[in-house]
């Protein structure tokens, strides 16, 4: 939850610095743990983002299901078994081809 409201925080903030004024902001995310829970909930509510959160299928008709279905496919049958890329939690280190960057 911490992650992704700073990462929404950092979007927000980029938003204003762009366009300026007060936004009203539309965000379409799916139903999982890091879109929808307290951490989350208390950002999108907050006094200081006019944001509004839609859930897909259950408050829009649409979603990236289908996209994230070929990504999640590309990831595990090609770059993962390949060596292409190793997911790394808890870190900010970043594996590309057996080389570190950081």
């Amino acid at each position: 939850g911490t992650l992704r409201v700073q990462t929404l925080q950092e979007a927000w903030k980029t938003a204003v610095a762009l366009l300026g004024g007060a936004l009203r902001t539309d965000l379409s995310v799916d139903g999982g743990p890091e879109n929808v829970n307290q951490v989350v909930d208390a950002f999108v509510a907050g006094e200081a983002v006019n944001i509004q959160r839609k859930i897909a299928l259950k408050e829009v008709l649409f979603s990236n299901s289908m996209v994230e279905a070929a990504n999640k496919t590309l990831k595990y049958r090609y770059l993962l078994p390949r060596g292409y890329l190793k997911i790394v939690f808890g870190s900010e280190q970043e594996v590309f081809r057996g080389q570190t960057r950081r």
